[in-house]
């Protein structure tokens, strides 16, 4: 016959069907694989459209059936870009250390500050505001903040920045006596 004599590859996101005589986008929620098949997008990455590669969710949402990201719950976020766990606490939040194997958020005291997960690779726990401190040594008592009694000039607190804590070491920090 009139046949073709050479086969044509299928173009970006798109791969040829069973007899090899046209060529078809990978579905929403798939994407091209190597293998000239259309395979679906891993937890963490989406794809809404027919033809296109699979992207990762932002930080903040998680991929759960690759045809979109929905946002974590309020006060919860992810700590990386492609994840399919809410596994981090946003500002005003910290990670219960005495919870191991689920991440729970817990409100911040109002007498301190939580940065939440905003900073890479590190749970942050309550840090004082000046006037108060807590006992940094035991995770079961790091979220009881108390007053200092005998005001700010002792307890100087440790929200980040805050210059006089970066002459204090966190150890020598957890033992202070207000």
């Amino acid at each position: 016959g009139e046949g073709a004599d050479k086969c044509m590859p299928c173009g970006p996101g798109s791969v040829s069907n069973a007899d090899h005589s046209l060529c078809q986008l990978c579905a929403a929620g798939t994407e091209k694989a190597d293998n000239n098949t259309c395979v679906e997008c891993q937890d963490g990455f989406f794809n809404s459209e027919p033809g296109q590669p699979c992207r990762m969710c932002d930080v903040g949402t998680i991929g759960l059936n690759a045809l979109a990201c929905y946002p974590c719950p309020p006060s919860y976020t992810t700590t990386r870009e492609g994840s399919s766990e809410c596994d981090g606490c946003t500002e005003g939040y910290y990670r219960d250390p005495t919870i191991t194997d689920a991440t729970e958020c817990v409100r911040c005291p109002e007498t301190a500050y939580c940065a939440g997960d905003s900073i890479l690779g590190t749970t942050l726990l309550p840090v004082p505001h000046p006037g108060y401190w807590s006992n940094r040594s035991d995770s079961t008592l790091i979220h009881y903040i108390h007053e200092c009694p005998r005001g700010e000039e002792v307890c100087l607190g440790g929200r980040p920045g805050f210059a006089p804590l970066a002459s204090v070491s966190t150890e020598a920090w957890a033992h202070q006596v207000c």
